[in-house]
């Protein structure tokens, strides 16, 4: 039993979803009856579940709310910005009314919910009741005369294992959620009923046959039986297009042809193939078109067989994050099996490494797509985001997404989902100017935010825009001053004032409000960024547009990278940064106090890491420079020893470590040593 109520919690938060998916679209297009038809499936679904499973007052609530959308579904009246609205706070209660053991508190809310929703569907009753005289004066269709020309007609048997009550589950439930996918001629069974004294009332005896004619597909029917397919046998059969309930002759026919199928199956009748095998072997001359003719029925009959394929399946994130650490060890086995086969020199060893190399990236490069997730699939939060505050700041506000099908790894979309939070509920209270001021401005009064992602490289690059006023380095300067975050003689940049945005406290507005204002937020992006291994910028003009430019590396885990040495130290360059590795003269480096070195023709500033990191030990003669790039700037990071391309396995570092910034985290090498993962973008922004 605890094994489903886990299964339908995590059902239920994918019908959050795609509610709010579902009302955001009703928001753009009141009449789409298409969303409105899986609002009312859902809450459906989630009452009869919820019931099933031990979740009484989720159940309860849905139930009132199934009942004020099948106003909307039977196209009594219009759907309303009040009632979407209505909708999404309603959504927000129910997430915690997802609880099997509520306390006074829980019922108390649900009792609130309960209450709102029926004087809200009290409010609309009256109009209802207009509509439908108007109607029957106007003699206009009826709703089943308009609803039935794409439906398709379906044949169900349902036969419950006698145990299935074991789990919690009442078919009674399934039976009434299939009834509201459409229209129903239901027929109910006692086969197995046996003698009075001998029933068990702990066990179902029940089974039931039923024609369902309903728009959805044949994968709705199959997922209402979602959760007993292992405790039942049900059989989907198609019937026939369009609505054929009340077509006793099509229902007739069907259940004797069925009837036909299941007799023949139980005499052991000859198959199509023996029938036509017999059929030649009786006769002695046969057209040869004829045989051709059988031999393709015969065919036919073999490849017509139904084959089950499963295209995809639904895996736990936690078995997602042990597979990948389980990875992760097995690279860093591979590395000491690697040492160890560099210091003996047997050619069997050295043909088994080699080949657990192969797998073990096989197995990585596997590991690492299952663990990719579109950023499509936190849309809608931002939908939901821009709706609410709109609705609150008063504005017109429209979010267009580009490149949303771009993936990331999961754990980088679970930590990036605060920062962009925060960057749109930005964009809306201090970019978007309000319709007034829009209008005064000659702009368009509904407001755009854009969020644009693709994939640079190793790296992916997330771009949130406003098309509103822009910032004012004027008063961001003024601001600073007096915060005493630069004085009045410093000379900064534009960019440089821009980045003043990201210090901790720091804010223009001049109301605090709910929204903003309080100076927490943007210096929260830039610390959760940075803590990703990302970097974060930000470009404006004035009145025209302000663009937030975030780059984050695919990964969080394993990255590709170039093993280095610097005295008897090892250190990990990622090979995302590296442009070019240069051998150089200790001479060439030592007599340059500007920490400046000329490569095929460039100034390149450099850190010579030797010098920062090991100054007890030597300079040796020959160096080497690893140059890596950042945004528009190029760098040296000059090592002792370029060893190999070395895959790391990153594990955080201690707490004595977290203050050095520079590096991005730590892994073990196969001969025990630690080698430090380094930040490339960090080096260069402190060191450049």
């Amino acid at each position: 039993m605890i094994l489903f109520q886990e299964r339908f919690k995590e059902e239920v938060k994918e019908y959050f979803e795609r509610l709010e998916t579902g009302l955001l679209l009703l928001e753009q297009d009141t009449e789409n009856f298409q969303a409105i038809d899986e609002i009312f499936r859902i809450m459906h679904s989630m009452k009869g579940s919820g019931g099933m499973f031990g979740f009484d007052l989720l159940s309860d609530v849905t139930h009132d709310l199934e009942s004020l959308y099948d106003i909307f579904r039977t196209k009594k009246m219009p759907i309303n910005s009040e009632v979407i609205s209505f909708t999404l706070n309603a959504i927000d209660g129910l997430h915690h009314l997802l609880i099997q053991e509520p306390t006074e508190e829980h019922h108390l809310m649900a009792q609130k919910m309960k209450a709102e929703t029926q004087l809200l569907i009290g409010k609309l009753i009256p109009s209802v009741e207009r509509m439908n005289e108007n109607d029957r004066q106007d003699n206009r269709t009826t709703d089943l005369e308009v609803t039935t020309d794409n439906q398709t007609t379906y044949f169900i048997s349902f036969k419950p294992d006698e145990n299935i009550f074991e789990n919690g589950t009442n078919p009674l439930y399934l039976i009434d959620e299939l009834n509201a996918l459409g229209e129903c001629n239901i027929q109910t069974f006692f086969d197995f009923l046996p003698e009075l004294s001998k029933i068990n009332p702990a066990k179902c005896y029940t089974s039931w046959e039923m024609f369902v004619a309903t728009a959805e597909e044949l994968d709705t029917l199959h997922d209402v039986f979602i959760f007993v397919s292992e405790k039942a046998r049900i059989e989907i059969e198609k019937v026939s297009a369009g609505n054929m309930i009340h077509n006793e002759s099509i229902l007739a026919g069907f259940l004797n042809s069925r009837l036909n199928k299941e007799t023949w199956t139980a005499t052991e009748q000859p198959t199509v193939e023996e029938n036509i095998e017999d059929e030649i072997s009786t006769n002695e001359e046969i057209p040869e078109s004829s045989i051709e003719i059988n031999q393709a029925v015969k065919g036919l009959k073999i490849n017509s067989l139904p084959t089950a394929t499963v295209d995809s399946i639904r895996v736990d994130s936690q078995k997602i994050d042990q597979y990948m650490n389980l990875v992760s060890e097995l690279i860093t086995a591979q590395s000491r099996l690697e040492l160890v086969s560099s210091e003996i020199h047997h050619s069997d060893l050295e043909i088994v490494t080699e080949t657990l190399d192969k797998i073990g990236r096989q197995l990585r490069e596997n590991a690492f797509e299952m663990s990719l997730i579109p950023l499509q699939s936190i849309a809608v939060r931002f939908k939901r985001l821009i709706h609410d505050l709109s609705k609150t700041l008063d504005k017109q506000v429209e979010l267009v997404t580009i490149g949303l099908e771009t993936e990331l790894d999961k754990n980088i979309i679970e930590k990036l989902i605060e920062p962009l939070l925060h960057i749109i509920r930005n964009s809306l209270d201090h970019g978007i100017e309000s319709t007034e001021e829009r209008i005064a401005k000659s702009k368009s009064s509904v407001g755009i935010i854009t969020i644009k992602a693709s994939t640079v490289g190793s790296y992916v690059q997330i771009e949130i825009s406003d098309d509103g006023g822009g910032l004012n380095p004027a008063k961001i300067r003024s601001k600073a001053i007096s915060k005493g975050l630069i004085s009045e003689q410093d000379k900064l940049s534009e960019n440089e004032l821009f980045n003043l945005i990201f210090e901790p406290g720091f804010s223009t507005s001049e109301l605090v409000t709910d929204v903003s204002g309080r100076g927490v937020g943007l210096d929260v992006v830039k610390r959760k960024v940075q803590e990703m291994r990302g970097t974060i910028k930000i470009t404006s003009e004035h009145d025209r547009f302000t663009r937030f430019i975030l780059k984050l590396p695919l990964s969080l885990s394993i990255i590709d990278g170039l093993l280095t040495r610097v005295g008897e130290y090892y250190y990990v360059i990622p090979s995302s940064g590296i442009k070019k590795i240069y051998d150089v003269n200790q001479q060439l480096l030592k007599n340059d106090f500007r920490q400046v070195v000329e490569l095929e023709g460039n100034q390149i500033p450099y850190l010579n890491m030797h010098q920062e990191f090991e100054q007890e030990s030597d300079l040796p003669e020959n160096q080497i420079v690893v140059t890596v790039s950042f945004e528009n700037q190029v760098f040296g990071l000059v090592v002792d020893e370029v060893i190999r391309e070395y895959q790391a396995v990153i594990k955080p570092l201690g707490k004595l470590l977290n203050a050095q910034d520079i590096f991005s985290g730590a892994s073990i090498l196969g001969n025990g040593q630690l080698a430090l993962v380094l930040d490339t973008n960090k080096i260069i922004q402190k060191y450049s």
